[in-house]
Formats: structure tokens, sequence, C-alpha cells
């Protein structure tokens, strides 16, 4: 695909030859990096350029009057074939894109300079075309450049692209000698014209190059399913704000807690010093357990009582976006009081786009205070929301509930430094944590006892011995009570949990245990995992299948055979539903290099595999009349897909690889997309498209992104309210 005209701002060689030599930065050839000031000084000291303020003559004036006006230009664009060679001999893609670039950049200096006195206005398509060049590479080398620092490998410079690449810088001999004089006539737009075919040749052999290097599963030779592979599954509901992923706590265990929290919540007419109850807790000790225990007990009890569980699985449960409307409609299920207060609220045309200290005032405070009746808020897993998100709902917390007067709650998460300085501050916080309020109960024990029940004794102390060592003691039993009843040989199982009982060790033995040992396995493994991590909310089997973009995967199967395989630390219950992590820990150790080591997952390439495939099943949709007249789960995925396959351009690694793909959608899926995001209210079209222009993929994308919206807003001229409810009539 061709690198069409620049958008927005870009760097004016003009403005980079009066940069000063002992400014430059190196670069592997003695050029200068994209991203610090642009361009060296080519030339002689004595060459100020048209910076200078001398007269310049016409650069077609006759050759030896151009001598005489610009030896040091000439000198300098003699010299330019010379990092030609240099760039031939790069082994490696990002100092080749950096080399071309450092000399484009000198040539598209000279050229400006020439411009100033070129009277035919022969050099101007010349100018524009080099400066649409240098932009296209300068986000080449910033693309690159971000790859590497994300910690994916270099990448080779095939020869292919080498080859492209030549040819490119070849047809800039006629150009050379034409600046330097050696050349005295030139047909101009034949050589813009070649140098614009050239350089297209070349961007779409990089940029398929890229894909390449992602596309590894295309080549792989495993079967659907392999011989190896292991079906087990953990099933469970999909997250929820309402805790629906979570189970209650096993009889027998966390008595003390619960005991402890059902005396505070009782105690609401009494001592009022503390109306929030902080239980804080290292991952995987069983804090979501006791907070869905609670909310059942509550809810069996006729206790008005609202829960909202935060989780970075869902997109609508990492951060507060609808914390105060989830709760105040849960609350208002219960009281009519509260809903007719509630609702008196809502008649404000504006009150979604209020603040989040705005809505909560106005959806909880209020409603709160013409209550007569006890009430509990239980707040599970703060650490999991938005840091920035759960500072605002904490000083709301703190400012608000002291004038609350019926109001407790329970909040429960981990120990991060913000949420701890916040107890610390707020004198009506409780701070507390299962050491304290257990003192030596053998919960652990009660509950290998529970799921290992037809083992021997002596076998369940056995895994006790090793358990009870663990940090997360309850996520810690629960993944090896699982790997134990699947195993076939347990002795050698608990020799492998002993040798270093953490989560981390534990996370390994579960992958080692689960997935085959060959290669191509182990890669569908990590490819699978990238996916799931990388997806905004959590989706299905049968939705990660359809996001399996032909181009990077031979059979959608592997997905399911992955997530079968890994039922010891994935959650799910059907192909229908959603696929989650079985704990947040589990995520944190598969994108923490050090740690996870062989099973080590990059997202970003996760979100490069779900926004190919997004942008295939959109296309995919594409002359159908009705989109809607289809299955629940296509409905579902078309939407997540319009909705959020620009997130994923934005979040990927290798963006590079995904510019043929996204200049396709633009010309012929874009508008269909742009028609699904229209019928949600919740989204502002020009949001997205302001979004995506700021991610600079290419200049060619930029505009073509532009165009395509435009044109699609003409076609609502019509329906002024649907523009106006998009923003695009601004």
């Amino acid at each position: 695909m061709s690198q069409g005209k620049q958008i927005g701002k870009v760097r004016s060689p003009g403005q980079a030859h009066k940069r000063n030599d002992s400014e430059r930065k190196p670069t592997a050839l003695g050029g200068q990096r994209p991203g610090a000031s642009p361009g060296p000084a080519l030339s002689s000291p004595d060459d100020r350029g048209p910076s200078s303020g001398e007269p310049m003559a016409s650069p077609f004036a006759p050759r030896n009057s151009r001598e005489s006006w610009h030896a040091g230009d000439t000198d300098s664009i003699k010299a330019l074939k010379a990092p030609h060679w240099s760039i031939a001999n790069c082994s490696e893609l990002l100092p080749a894109s950096i080399a071309t670039f450092d000399l484009l950049d000198q040539v598209s200096g000279i050229v400006e300079r020439r411009c100033v006195n070129d009277e035919g206005g022969k050099l101007l398509w010349l100018k524009k075309t080099l400066i649409s060049h240098v932009s296209t590479l300068d986000n080449h080398v910033l693309k690159l450049t971000k790859d590497e620092k994300n910690g994916n490998d270099s990448l080779p410079l095939t020869q292919d692209v080498k080859e492209k690449l030549m040819l490119y810088l070849q047809q800039f001999d006629s150009i050379y000698n034409f600046l330097s004089g050696d050349q005295p006539t030139i047909n101009m737009v034949h050589t813009v014209q070649n140098l614009n075919n050239a350089f297209n040749a070349y961007t779409k052999h990089l940029h398929e190059s890229v894909s390449n290097a992602v596309a590894w599963m295309r080549y792989s030779e495993i079967e659907i399913p392999p011989e190896g592979w292991r079906s087990t599954k953990r099933t469970d509901r999909g997250t929820s704000a309402y805790g629906m992923q979570h189970n209650d706590c096993l009889e027998g265990t966390r008595e003390k807690t619960l005991e402890a929290i059902h005396s505070w919540i009782d105690d609401n007419d009494g001592d009022n010093e503390h109306r929030m109850f902080l239980l804080m807790d290292v991952a995987g000790s069983g804090k979501s357990t006791v907070s869905k225990h609670m909310a059942l007990e509550l809810e069996e009890a006729r206790v008005l009582m609202a829960r909202f569980f935060f989780s970075r699985d869902n997109d609508a449960t990492m951060n507060t976006e609808s914390f105060c409307s989830t709760v105040a409609d849960f609350f208002a299920h219960q009281d009519d009081v509260f809903k007719g207060v509630m609702d008196t609220f809502k008649q404000r045309p504006d009150y979604r786009h209020l603040s989040f200290e705005e809505q909560f005032k106005g959806l909880l405070v209020v409603p709160f205070n013409a209550l007569d009746r006890p009430t509990v808020l239980i707040i599970d897993a703060l650490d999991e929301c938005d840091k920035r998100d759960r500072g605002k709902l904490l000083r709301s917390l703190a400012k608000y509930l002291p004038s609350i007067r019926h109001l407790r709650v329970f909040i429960t998460g981990r120990p991060e430094r913000d949420i701890k300085e916040w107890a610390t501050k707020t004198m009506a916080v409780r701070c507390t944590n299962f050491r304290e309020l257990e003192d030596g109960s053998d919960d652990v024990k009660t509950y290998i006892e529970h799921r290992l029940s037809d083992w021997s004794t002596s076998r369940q102390d056995a895994i006790y011995n090793v358990v009870n060592h663990a940090e997360g003691l309850f996520i810690w039993a629960r993944i090896a009570c699982d790997l134990l009843v699947q195993t076939t040989d347990v002795e050698r199982l608990l020799e492998s949990l002993r040798k270093e009982v953490t989560l981390e060790n534990l996370y390994t033995v579960a992958l080692e245990e689960s997935v085959p040992r060959d290669k191509y396995s182990r890669q569908a493994t990590i490819a699978v995992l990238q996916m799931i991590l990388a997806t905004r909310q959590s989706l299905s089997i049968r939705e990660l299948k359809k996001l399996c973009s032909k181009k990077l995967f031979r059979n959608s199967d592997i997905v399911e055979a992955v997530v079968l395989s890994l039922g010891s630390i994935l959650i799910y219950q059907a192909q229908g539903d959603p696929i989650r992590l079985l704990h947040t820990t589990l995520g944190e150790f598969l994108t923490n290099r050090s740690k996870a080591r062989a099973w080590f997952v990059q997202v970003g390439i996760g979100h490069y595999a779900l926004a190919s495939g997004c942008i295939s099943f959109i296309s995919s949709m594409v002359g159908q009349r009705n989109s809607y007249a289809v299955d629940e789960t296509t409905q579902r995925l078309l939407k997540y897909s319009s909705l959020h396959w620009m997130y994923h351009c934005e979040a990927s690694d290798r963006k590079l690889g995904l510019n043929e793909e996204v200049i396709d959608f633009l010309d012929e899926g874009y508008s269909h997309s742009l028609n699904v995001m229209a019928e949600d209210s919740t989204v502002r079209v020009h949001e997205h498209v302001n979004r995506l222009c700021r991610q600079n993929l290419s200049p060619l994308i930029t505009a073509t992104l532009i165009s395509r919206a435009l044109k699609w807003a003409e076609r609502y001229e019509a329906t002024p309210d649907v523009l106006h409810n998009q923003g695009l009539n601004k």
C-alpha cells in the first residue's frame, strides 16, 4: 500500500539544517536517531544555507554558477551515495530503517533549501514526496524502537525487504546527479513516480516482514487435538460486579473472621467510630471468598445490602465508571425510598457526564441519608481497580461516609501502598488481616481434608506440610489439590511442589503438568494465553476461536485444546461462557519475564492477534443487510470488535505488521464498525476517531481514517440528532 500525503506536523528539514553539528546524537551510521531534534548540518561550516540571509542563485543556473553558489552542498550530495553500501550491509531491520531515515532527512533538507530559488517550481513535488517518505520512515523507526523496548526480539532485515530498499535507494541516483550538477536536466514527474512506486513496494514488504514475524502459528504442525493434551475443566460463572465468579467459604473455615464482621455490622446503632471495615491481606488468601460469603448471608437475612466486586478480567469491573450506577441500582431494587430519591437525581439529562464525586453524592449519599435502616455496602478486590479511579472512590468514602448515619462499608484488597496510606489517615476505618482475625486457625487443613477426603490421612498430611508454608494459602491449596487429583504420579508432583513453595513455582508446575512438552504445543499455549490476557473483557472459547485470524492461526481449534488443558488455572463453564484466570496473580506471573521464564506472555502480541482478529471479523460481516439477524455470539462479538479493534491496535506490539490490514479495513469495513458504534449511546465516534489518529500508525492510515469518518458522517445529514450524539457535527 502506498503511503499517502503527510498528515500533521512533521519535522522541517530546513529547520534541521540550522542545528549545530555539536548537537547531533550519533546513530549506527553517524546520522541522527528520530525522536531527537532532526537533521544534521550537512555541509561545511561555511555553508549556512538559506538561514544565513545571503542571496542564493537559482538551482537551474549554469553549472559553474551553482557550484560557486553552494560548493559545500554539492560535496554533501555526492557523499550521500556512500551510506547506500552501509545500509546494504545491515542485518537487522531497525538499524537499516534508522540509516535510511537519516539519509532521506539529509536529502530532504538539501531539496528544501534549493526550493527557495526554484523559480519554476520543479522541485516542489519532489520536496513534498520526500517529506512524506521521511514522515513514514520516522514512524517505522519509532514503532520498531518501541517493539524492542517492550522486550520483543530484533527483527532481521530479510532479503526481500533489503532488495526493495536498495531498489528504492537506487532511484536517488538521478536526483543526486541533478542536484550536484552532473545531470543538467531531469524528468521530475517520471522521477517522482518511480520514487513513489519503489517506496510503496519497500514499505509493503516491510509490513509483511513484521507481520510474518508474529504469524508463526501459521507454520506450526500442531494436530488438533494433539496427543498429550489433557482436558480438565473448572466450572464457574462469568465475571461480574456482583462477584458471581467467586465461591463462598467452606463450612468450618474463616469462622472467626466472619464472626468479627457480623459483630461490626450489628454494632451499627452503637459506637460509630469505625464505619468501614478494611480486610487487607496477600493475594490468594481468600478475601473474595469471605466477601461472597458475607453477601450471601446478608442477602438471606434481608439486610439492605449492595456489593461491587472489582476485577481486571472485565472492562466494566476494572474501574469506577459503572460503580455508582451499579451500587445505586442494587439498593434501589430493594428499597422504594432509595429508588425515589435516586430517580429524582437521574432526571438530570447530564448526570452520566458528571464527575465521579458528583455521581457518588447524587446516586448514593443523598439517597442513603433519606433512609432510616441499617445498610451495608461490600467493595471487594479494591486493589484490582485502576489506581487513579480507586483514589476517587477512597476520597469520596472518606469525605461523605461520616455524614451517612446507618451505612457500613466492608472492603477487601491487597495491601497496596495507596490503600494503606488512606486507611491510616481515615479515622473511620478498622484495618485488619487474617492473621489477626484467625489467630492460628487451621482452615487450610480443613480445606485439604474436604477436597481429598478419599485419600489417606498420611497423604493428606504430606500435602498439608507443603501447602502450609506457601504464600497465598488458599489459592495455593486449591491449585495443588486440583493438580494432585489429576496426576497419576502423586509423589513426583509433591516433589516438584516442595522444591520452591511459592505461587510462581506452583504456576510453573501447573503449566508443565498440563501442556505437552513439544515446542509447538508450548508455543500454542503461550499464543492463546496472550489473547486471553489482552482481551478488553472476558471472552468465551467460541468467541476467541472466531477472533483467530487466518493470517495468524492455521487452526482456531487450538484455543479449545489449550483452554481445556489448563483447567487448574483457568475458569470456564461452557464454550459460550467467558474464560477467566483463576486468580489475578496468574496474570502477574505470566507477564513477568524473570518469574515466568519459558512461560512468559507478551500481552502486546496478544493485542496484535486480537486487533487482526477484530478487523477480520468485522470485514467478514460487511454486506450483510442486517448484522443483528445472526446468533447471539456473533452479535456480541461484532459489538466487541467494533468498539475495541482500535484499542487492541493501540496496545499492540509489532504495529507495523498491522498497517496493510488496517488500510484495507478502512477502505472496506470501517464504516460498518461505525454503524455498530453509532447504535451504542455510550460511544462517541469522534472520540474514537481522534484517539486512533493520535496513534500515528502511518500518514496514510490517518488520512484515510479521517476521510472515511467524514464520509460516514455525511450519510447522517438527514438525522442531525445522531450526529449530535456522536459529536461529529462540530
